[in-house]
């Protein structure tokens, strides 16, 4: 499977997990202790939108702004469309791009899109009570990647991923909200901060 199918799989996954989130919902905690689930999909939609602009060579979006506007689930579709018309782009996988690990390939940003809406799927689907049983071959495979990459590299308590074996700590579920049917344990966030 290409890198952009795995791209197309995981945001269909996470774009079914952002369209079940309603308003209560954007404003529970999530495992990302800074971020209420609202500002977790902002991000993944920042996200989005920065990588289409680093492979169409145009300037970066504002990371601090409100990209979700009071319809989220279309942002967040509108950012993977824009991300998959930028990567489908003749040469574009090829191409060397600066990342904050050096200059990388197009395809490897493609990979780097994948583990942040796998690993930040995974945190909304928590925070908000759905399953978290999201792509789990993909998980694995940001899972190895991750451990390979933060081989020998200090990780600060309060860095992307936290110390080695580390569980994220689940926020406190609203009265009347359900369990994940997956228990939070088997949880493609759980393996990503075990890296």
């Amino acid at each position: 499977m290409s890198a952009c199918e795995q791209f197309d799989r995981a945001a269909a996954e996470v774009q079914r997990v952002v369209d079940a989130v309603d308003e209560a919902g954007l404003t529970l905690p999530s495992p990302c202790s800074e971020w209420d689930v609202r500002a977790v999909v902002n991000h993944m939609v920042t996200g989005n939108l920065m990588f289409a602009a680093i492979m169409r060579g145009e300037p970066l979006p504002d990371q601090t702004a409100d990209y979700l506007g009071a319809r989220p689930a279309e942002a967040f579709a509108r950012s993977v469309s824009a991300f998959r018309e930028a990567s489908a782009q003749p040469g574009v996988l090829e191409r060397g791009y600066p990342t904050p690990i050096g200059e990388r390939p197009g395809e490897f940003m493609v990979h780097m899109r994948v583990n942040e809406i796998v690993v930040h799927g995974w945190d909304v689907a928590a925070a908000t009570g759905q399953s978290t049983d999201l792509v789990a071959d993909l998980a694995q495979q940001a899972l190895r990647m991750w451990r390979t990459r933060l081989a020998g590299q200090p990780r600060p308590q309060d860095g992307p991923f936290g110390p080695s074996g580390q569980r994220p700590a689940m926020p406190p579920r609203p009265t009347g909200w359900p369990r994940s049917s997956a228990g939070g344990h088997r949880s493609a966030r759980a393996s990503m901060l075990r890296v």
